[in-house]
């Protein structure tokens, strides 16, 4: 027995294991974080991946490389900067892993900390080409990075809005109106708005006193979109709400051009005119289904005309608005 014992030394498999461990997982895994380190754009930070100690398996903690004083990450790291290196970390892992599984991840950007908010939404993108990635967040100014990003990507991007019951005070439940409209494009709130004029029309029909209530909604909200079409395709994003920057390689897109400015303000006069408050006595009266969808129309055959100025610019072509801009 005692013997058989000398033979099964358990020593020579932990050697085993830990020559295996340094070889092919902790080399690895350290490769796989200074990649994702790079892509979320932390190499300033000088940080390293060093095993840790532990009872079971292969544990691994992040550190500052070549410090000489003790003290913790949290002491010296803003929170942005612990959630950034945290979910490189964890991509690290789940790339050296070898799954294709799922994906999910809640509020990834601290709200403190705007700055991270794109490279990360970026990252998880690009996570996105070859996995199901979910992300819940409460924070717009994230969300609209992530849809910027996914824009760019030619990604396809599926949004729920969740939230709270009041009455049974019961969460996660799924809003039937799956489109946030603060942060929607113009193309996409078109599309909503043709829904919401297809329904008035048959409120029209039942009901005129209602369908006048639903098409004043529905005037604001179009109001709202010639906004935003001032913003995206006008201006051509070159300055942004909640966007630091100015993209000043967008000012060829722009356009002042006489015809398409007074279009411009046809439609928002009109617009603000049915959707604010009218004296009793006024003589604007609602415009029938017919008129309200012309005016989307309207809306819509602007923005396409601003979108192929642009496309014709970046093809070296005449632009359909002609001379004046």
């Amino acid at each position: 027995m005692k013997a058989c014992a000398k033979v099964a030394n358990p020593a020579k498999i932990t050697e085993f294991f830990n020559t295996m461990k340094d070889r092919y997982l902790t080399d690895a895994l350290k490769d796989a974080y200074k990649r994702e380190i790079a892509a979320l754009k932390l190499d300033r930070l000088k940080v390293t991946v060093a095993p840790a100690k532990g009872r079971n398996g292969a544990r691994f903690a992040i550190d500052l490389d070549g410090r000489k004083v003790g003290c913790n990450l949290s002491e010296v790291l803003s929170e942005g900067e612990r959630r950034a290196l945290s979910l490189a970390a964890f991509l690290a892992e789940q790339s050296i892993g070898g799954g294709s599984g799922c994906l999910v991840f809640d509020d990834p950007v601290s709200s403190l900390d705007h700055w991270w908010a794109k490279v990360i939404a970026d990252r998880l993108v690009e996570e996105a080409r070859s996995r199901q990635v979910i992300v819940f967040t409460h924070d717009l100014v994230f969300y609209d990075k992530l849809c910027t990003a996914v824009e760019d990507a030619g990604a396809p991007l599926d949004f729920h809005q969740l939230f709270s019951r009041s009455d049974t005070r019961t969460a996660g439940h799924v809003d039937r109106v799956r489109s946030n409209w603060n942060s929607q494009r113009v193309r996409d709130r078109v599309t909503d708005l043709n829904a919401m004029i297809q329904h008035a029309a048959q409120t029209y029909a039942d009901s005129p006193a209602s369908y006048v209530i639903e098409a004043k909604g529905i005037y604001g909200r179009m109001r709202d979109t010639w906004e935003r079409l001032i913003e995206e395709l006008l201006f051509a994003g070159v300055v942004q709400r909640f966007q630091k920057g100015v993209s000043s390689l967008k000012l060829k897109y722009l356009t002042a051009h006489p015809t398409v400015l007074s279009r411009i303000e046809a439609g928002m006069t009109k617009t603000s005119t049915f959707s604010h408050d009218n004296a009793p006595g006024s003589s604007d009266h609602v415009p029938d289904p017919v008129e309200l969808k012309a005016d989307l129309d309207e809306l819509n055959a602007v923005a396409e005309l601003l979108r192929k100025h642009q496309r014709a610019i970046d093809e070296g072509k005449p632009s359909p608005i002609g001379g004046g801009g």
